[in-house]
């Protein structure tokens, strides 16, 4: 629920007051899960904001509440630069620190007050131990300020499971103090970390990499999106990642100017423990080429098992690319990769031709496919009919819906429910689950896409049948 700062004016018969919202949670409301309170700036009217009485009713709330699993603090830049508003949101957290019950907690924008804030919270963060997911993007960290949060997230029972620092402007310096925490207790590293759009650089890849290798720290996942990194820096990682014992689960390194000499130094590595490739990997968003992505294709054709995510969005390598990396897996369909993401590459339809022919194959394990950046045509559906008319694997299609003709839509009509005899109708596509996104969906289509999450296909088949004929 999104605590609202605005008293409800009896216009919108779904919207609660701020003291309508603040009784569900003293009253442990079981409905209420989720809680979610953003502070805007100073421009807003005062008298729309939480106030001091809602705050300490809020505070009280959180502190009794345990039914509530998320919590969510967001503050804009300049609410709490009048001492008022500061001491409101220490209060809060204060209060806070009774609750032993939320699984999930947010903190965004607090930036100078973030020290204050995480000495408050210090038992909060050791002690809840059900408390598995923190989220302080959007602030300033500095090494004072990462030293109070990792202190107090090694000092807990439990590791967490996830922790998130997007947007921190984390240098080398806040990095090495982060990781000299970890290496002290690092059975306390969470499962999880996401690092997006920091400053951590090649150098901040060389600590990175001593952590993946250390046999008693367990990531899982690692996000790296827009850090500096370059050649020096995917080396590194990718050289932790092969002197590993197990795979990642995810890796993210997209928008890091990533070339195609980057990437096949980076996949040359990982190319002699292909199993070790951590399991969902994304590159979007860089400067990938048709000799980067074929490279790609071939240390991944040359694995046992399929990826479980591919993400080659906005990476421009065009239909040449996606051809040559469509190609490799020709002679083994079974390996691609899972779930393949590959919009905005500035391809046309053609390339699809030879995609369809992949997918026509009975062994072909792709399961998701976006291409959000070709528009559906009629051109473009013929092709999609053909793949999709005996495949039982891909079950979602996200795909570019605007203005689509009544023509296209028929095509894919007949494609889930040809009703030209009871053979063909039983014959028809029984696994597609979601096509695309459009307001515009005939309710013939959303009808027989909802029959196909039935998980029976010979059941959903027979419905088919009776409803049609």
């Amino acid at each position: 629920m999104d605590l609202s700062r605005y008293e409800d004016d009896g216009s919108r018969d779904d919207v609660l007051s701020i003291n309508e919202v603040l009784s569900l949670l003293e009253d442990d409301h079981p409905s209420i899960e989720h809680v979610v309170v953003d502070i805007p700036e100073n421009n807003v009217p005062r008298d729309a904001l939480l106030g001091k009485d809602e705050f300490e009713r809020l505070g009280l709330a959180l502190a009794k509440n345990t039914t509530l699993s998320t919590v969510c603090l967001h503050f804009s830049e300049g609410y709490y630069d009048i001492e008022f508003d500061r001491l409101f949101v220490l209060r809060l957290l204060q209060l806070m620190n009774k609750n032993r019950h939320l699984f999930h907690l947010e903190l965004h924008g607090l930036d100078e007050l973030l020290d204050e804030a995480l000495y408050i919270l210090d038992p909060f963060l050791k002690y809840n131990d059900k408390l598995c997911s923190f989220d302080g993007s959007s602030n300033r960290i500095r090494t004072t300020e990462m030293n109070i949060l990792m202190f107090a997230l090694t000092r807990r029972r439990w590791p967490l499971r996830t922790l998130q620092l997007d947007h921190c402007g984390i240098d080398l310096e806040v990095l090495i103090e982060m990781i000299k925490l970890l290496n002290e207790k690092p059975k306390m590293t969470p499962r999880n970390i996401s690092l997006a759009f920091n400053d951590i650089g090649d150098k901040g890849c060389y600590c990175i990499a001593e952590m993946l290798i250390d046999p008693k720290i367990h990531l899982e996942e690692l996000k790296l999106t827009s850090n500096s990194i370059g050649k020096q820096g995917l080396q590194f990682i990718a050289a932790a990642l092969s002197a590993r014992s197990s795979a990642l689960e995810r890796l993210d390194i997209g928008s890091n100017s990533m070339t195609d000499e980057d990437l096949a130094a980076f996949m040359g590595i990982l190319s002699t423990t292909p199993a070790l490739i951590p399991n969902k990997l994304s590159f979007e968003h860089n400067r990938i080429g048709v000799y980067g992505v074929r490279v790609l294709g071939i240390v991944l054709a040359s694995r046992d098992t399929p990826l479980e995510m591919l993400h080659l969005g906005r990476s421009n390598f065009g239909s040449d690319g996606l051809r040559a990396f469509l190609e490799v897996f020709s002679p083994k369909p079974n390996v691609m990769p899972k779930i393949l993401n590959l919009s905005n590459n500035n391809a046309d339809v053609e390339w699809y031709i030879a995609l369809s022919e992949l997918m026509q194959n009975e062994h072909c394990s792709l399961e998701g496919l976006h291409i959000k950046d070709l528009h559906l045509d009629d051109d473009l559906v013929s092709h999609i009919v053909t793949s999709l008319k005996n495949n039982e694997r891909l079950t979602n299609l996200d795909i570019a819906i605007k203005n689509t003709s009544d023509s296209v839509w028929d095509q894919i009509s007949q494609l889930l429910c040809d009703k030209t005899s009871i053979a063909a109708t039983y014959a028809s596509n029984h696994t597609l689950l979601k096509f695309g996104e459009s307001e515009n969906e005939p309710f013939e289509v959303e009808t027989y896409l909802t029959m196909n999450e039935h998980p029976s296909k010979l059941s959903v088949a027979r419905i088919k049948v009776i409803n049609s004929h």
